[in-house]
């Protein structure tokens, strides 16, 4: 599978569990990170077959991870459990997504690989896990006004939920779409009641009151 349908699935679990955006960022990374075996790809493939879903892809690396977590995350234990699992996520969608196996207690024995490999067709079977996690994410975000782009910047992050998912959302308190957020009073207006797009304040502010034909 690729790193960002393992980024998802970690985000989501940390979802469900954590409050604190940085806390959701080390679970994300986690889960992301088993890939780190398969760096080779970048330039020799040979070596990539050899060495991926090898150190990485184990039990260990998600106990090396989640131990130095509980003295650096908001919450310790949870984000800790989380890391971990994050990681044990990655495991079971390879498993479950490809035909390539893995040792669980890597360097030793037994070799886990998928006993209905026979009988999936892979290109199938991750095209569905991928719409499965886009709806997942969707319906996460919208319910939530969070989205995994905090991962990557809380700014940009902000802004596309402030402008993009809180209108849905979200009413002026005339009943239309508020498609602004008043910098000043912090409520939610429609282009109707903004007094300025560009300092995004409401007419709230200035006296006005609502009214269903403005």
């Amino acid at each position: 599978m690729s790193p960002v349908a393992h980024g998802l699935f970690a985000w989501l679990l940390a979802m469900l569990f954590l409050k604190k955006p940085q806390d959701r960022n080390l679970v994300v990374v986690a889960g992301v990170s088993p890939d780190l075996d398969g760096f080779h790809i970048l330039y020799d493939m040979e070596s990539f077959y050899a060495i991926h879903h090898t150190f990485g892809h184990n039990i260990w690396w998600g106990l090396i991870l989640a131990i130095p977590v509980l003295f650096i995350a908001s919450q310790r234990w949870k984000t800790s459990l989380c890391v971990f699992g994050a990681v044990m996520l990655h495991l079971v969608a390879d498993l479950v997504a490809t035909n390539w196996g893995f040792y669980p207690f890597f360097p030793w024995g037994p070799y886990l690989s998928n006993p209905l490999s026979n009988f999936i067709i892979y290109s199938v079977m991750s095209n569905a896990i991928a719409i499965g996690l886009l709806v997942a994410t969707v319906i996460v975000v919208f319910k939530s006004a969070i989205s995994p782009v905090e991962v990557i910047s809380t700014r940009l992050e902000y802004f596309l939920m402030k402008n993009y998912v809180s209108p849905l959302k979200n009413r002026c308190r005339c009943g239309k779409r508020a498609w602004f957020h008043c910098n000043d009073c912090g409520n939610d207006m429609c282009a109707t009641h903004s007094t300025s797009l560009l300092k995004q304040e409401c007419k709230f502010c200035k006296g006005g009151e609502p009214t269903n034909d403005k």
